[in-house]
């Protein structure tokens, strides 16, 4: 028992004398971090001294876990993170200021001060000052020659603006320049193709056309003058030229090219949308016109059945009801004559590989129990042939 006790008893020494070999080898590393961190100059472009403190921090802090230490390695790594703040910061507005955007380099340049005050900040800052009023009628002419090209006037927007960007070189005045330029080139395309077009050269025009829009893709006029050549022979290339443009002009277009197609409903659709008497006008034409065709196929389709030829009737029966949606004297008509009628005669042949395949299509179509009945029947009657 005695023994046993010895043994727990060097044990703990053993223990404790480990322990305060760790915290006086720590205390001294502490000690010599401390020396390293007082050397730091607080100079936000170097961090050195700093980065050796804090690896001898945190070595200590290995050692043996103590709020000291952590506090030390927090307090650290802060100075180190707020030069590094610092330095994106001076490195963006020098980068802002270089292309000229002095009151976005500013900005950086305050915010870098408020963590370190040095010479050389307070010079970028100067000299961000003295540029800003420059800036600030650069921007002034900038604004003033969008207005101008919004407006259609794109030589005099480009007059203005070509002086403030040889005296202020910007990125976004050479874009808007190459932009103005673009826009008077693809004018002229447009003007040119406006020429021909009155001249009957339409094969120019819409060359013309296509060439402007190859510049500027999103110019509407061309556009719109492309869908009004195809109306006169291709009125579907008309409807994609106007696809998605939804002011009166596109509408109309659209509209009318329906028209050219027959499809009167879908140019009803279009033409409601306008406050227009002429539409208004055409509107109500249309109407009749799908009344009276309307009128003439089921005319027809009455001659068919008188006839017996029930199939015609049919097939004409389903364009009938696909183009002018529900009609239900067509589709009464259809469901409860013509289909039966071709029913009946199906089963009169007495031919059960037909009437197999007829059913059998009839119940993938209409999926209801009479269908399905007459399958089987069908196939029943194929197995005792």
């Amino acid at each position: 028992m005695l023994f046993l006790f010895i043994i727990l008893f060097l044990g703990l020494c053993y223990f404790l004398f480990i322990q305060y070999q760790r915290y006086c080898k720590a205390n001294r590393l502490y000690h010599q971090a401390k020396e390293l961190e007082k050397k730091d100059r607080v100079d936000p472009n170097n961090s050195d001294k700093l980065k050796e403190a804090l690896a001898v921090y945190k070595q200590c802090d290995r050692l043996v876990k103590n709020s000291t230490y952590t506090k030390a390695i927090n307090r650290c790594q802060k100075k180190i993170d707020d030069r590094l703040r610092f330095q994106s910061l001076i490195n963006a507005g020098r980068n802002r200021a270089m292309e000229n955007y002095f009151k976005e380099a500013l900005h950086n340049f305050l915010k870098a001060k408020k963590l370190f005050s040095t010479s050389e900040i307070k010079q970028e800052i100067d000299q961000c000052n003295q540029s800003i009023k420059e800036e600030n009628q650069y921007e002034q002419v900038l604004e003033k020659s969008n207005q101008i090209a919004r407006a259609g006037k794109f030589q005099a927007a480009i007059d203005l603006l070509r002086p403030a960007v040889d005296n202020f070189t910007r990125q976004d005045g050479k874009k808007l320049l190459n932009k103005l330029k673009l826009a008077i080139k693809t004018k002229s395309l447009y003007q040119s193709g406006l020429i021909a077009e009155h001249q009957g050269e339409f094969d120019s025009a819409i060359a013309l056309y296509k060439q402007a829009l190859e510049l500027i893709p999103e110019y509407i006029d061309c556009k719109l003058r492309l869908a009004i050549i195809a109306t006169k022979n291709k009125p579907q290339r008309a409807i994609d030229y106007v696809k998605g443009i939804d002011n009166e002009q596109g509408i109309y277009i659209r509209g009318f090219a329906y028209t050219q197609l027959e499809n009167w409903q879908q140019a009803e659709r279009e033409w409601s949308a306008l406050n227009c008497s002429n539409t208004e006008i055409q509107r109500y034409n249309i109407i009749n016109i799908v009344e009276r065709d309307r009128l003439k196929i089921v005319y027809k389709i009455e001659q068919l059945v008188d006839k017996k030829q029930i199939e015609i009737a049919k097939s004409i029966s389903i364009d009938f009801i696909e183009k002018y949606e529900d009609h239900s004297i067509v589709k009464n008509n259809l469901e409860n004559y013509i289909d039966p009628v071709l029913e009946n005669r199906v089963w009169q042949n007495k031919n059960w590989t037909e009437v197999v395949s007829k059913t059998k299509h009839s119940w993938l179509e209409k999926q209801d129990i009479k269908s399905l009945h007459n399958w089987a029947i069908a196939t029943y009657y194929q197995g005792q042939g």
